[in-house]
């Protein structure tokens, strides 16, 4: 027979994995709005003693197909998908998402099946979710602002000296004037590595 304790702490683990599950649904929900979203981004990338720092703009259409162009590539990931344009020439690389791996794109277009939640701590105006990747060892924080569930920062941890930092500058609705543009696949040399 189990104790009334065990019950008890049965009970709260419980409560606190259904608590830890809406708050990435509430995630998700924010990042794939009707008509999808444009976040401005800044990353900061840190290894060693060293920091490099670039921005990037990411499109998120409803169906969570995406876009990220920053100043040397443009990637578009199209169901699982995904098409790599370095501009400086002109080939295109098709490949497939393994789901087994994950990037830093699928925390920020909302996937998070292969995130373990640490904590959630809730300061008002943002709240703090420590996670990790154990098939990585990666851990983490995703900070969002209360109001709205998106979020405004993420920070990977891949080991003492090696991280990244995802600011999100500006966030606003994708519209007719701002779709998705997708990659041009005319006149550039495709290598598809899809099997």
């Amino acid at each position: 027979m189990i104790s009334r304790f065990a019950l008890l702490v049965l009970s709260f683990l419980s409560l606190l994995n259904a608590n830890q599950s809406a708050i990435l649904d509430s995630i998700r929900t924010a990042l794939h709005q009707p008509g999808g979203l444009i976040l401005e981004i800044k990353i900061i990338h840190q290894q060693y003693d060293q920091d490099w720092i670039e921005n990037a703009t990411l499109s998120i259409d409803s169906s969570g197909n995406y876009l990220i162009e920053t100043t040397d590539q443009l990637i578009q990931v199209l169901d699982r998908d995904i098409y790599t344009w370095n501009k400086s020439g002109q080939q295109v690389v098709i490949d497939q998402i393994n789901p087994q791996d994950i990037s830093i794109l699928d925390i920020l277009t909302g996937d998070f099946n292969l995130l373990e939640i640490d904590s959630v701590e809730n300061s008002g105006q943002v709240q703090i979710i420590s996670f990790n990747i154990i098939s990585a060892e990666i851990t983490g924080l995703i900070e969002i602002k209360s109001a709205d569930y998106l979020p405004s920062k993420i920070i990977l941890n891949y080991n003492a000296d090696d991280g990244m930092t995802l600011r999100i500058e500006s966030v606003e609705q994708l519209n007719e004037n701002n779709r998705i543009p997708g990659i041009e696949l005319i006149r550039k040399e495709i290598i598809d590595l899809r099997e």
